[in-house]
């Protein structure tokens, strides 16, 4: 089973840790009259998803190249099943391990 693939190149061998965190975009909420609470909801299942990877120098280069973009289409499991859709980088961290080796921290967002 493949994780998590950006553009057409497969990150799995680099994820030290994964998670996938879906949630509705809700334009208005409130509660009716009777107590009933009740939600606009605009979107179900917006995806961010939080990896942590560990590159050498090369594959770090190569990394910042696929997200380089604003947006990118990216493949990703999540539930059981392999879902597509396009992401930004919301955040990211890196640290220098060791001479030719990095940790990375990134959250994407889908669009």
């Amino acid at each position: 089973m493949v994780i998590l693939t950006i553009s057409t190149t497969t990150l799995d061998e680099y994820i030290n840790t994964y998670k996938v965190r879906k949630s509705d975009v809700v334009s208005e909420s409130g509660v009716s009259e009777t107590g009933v609470s009740w939600d606009q909801r605009v979107r179900a299942g917006k995806a961010t998803i939080s990896v942590n990877f560990t590159f050498d120098d090369t594959a770090y280069a190569a990394f910042f190249v696929l997200i380089s973009a604003a947006s990118f289409s990216m493949t990703y499991q999540c539930r059981g099943t392999t879902a597509t859709g396009t992401f930004k980088v919301r955040e990211s961290d890196e640290n220098m391990l060791a001479d030719d080796l990095w940790e990375c921290d990134i959250t994407f967002e889908e669009l």
